[in-house]
């Protein structure tokens, strides 16, 4: 809910505006300019939240299960996975052979259902 003060009795009593739903702020993108700086906030963190467990179930592909394992990987988890060095993985991360998400300017994570068959990676 959206607190905005002020009202009839002289900025007194609160009100309680609804916070638009997101298909609705999709539809009408306009509508963005009325919400508060808190609720946009508020907003924003929800749909970060989702955004790592939607982009594992967007990956996930069409007819299967959503993966059990919704977390994105660091590097060195990865590497681990793929039983690869470290130094490894961030080579084939910034050569693009290893599918990244950037979050931040600094933090790369990887899809967990990402596999060693599907990179075609030739070790040394």
């Amino acid at each position: 809910m959206d607190y905005r003060g002020g009202g009839a009795r002289g900025g007194g009593e609160m009100m309680f505006a609804p916070v638009p739903a997101l298909e609705e702020l999709a539809a009408d993108p306009a509508r963005v300019q009325e919400l508060s700086p808190e609720v946009a906030c508020k907003i924003l963190v929800k749909l970060a939240t989702l955004q790592a467990i939607l982009l594992v179930r967007a990956l996930a592909g069409d007819g299967q299960e959503p993966l059990a394992e919704t977390r994105l990987l660091t590097i060195p988890e990865t590497a681990a996975r793929l039983n690869i060095p470290v130094a490894h993985a961030y080579e084939l991360a910034r050569r693009g052979e290893i599918p990244i998400l950037r979050v931040g300017k600094k933090y790369l994570r990887v899809c967990p259902s990402t596999k060693k068959s599907k990179l075609q990676i030739v070790t040394v």
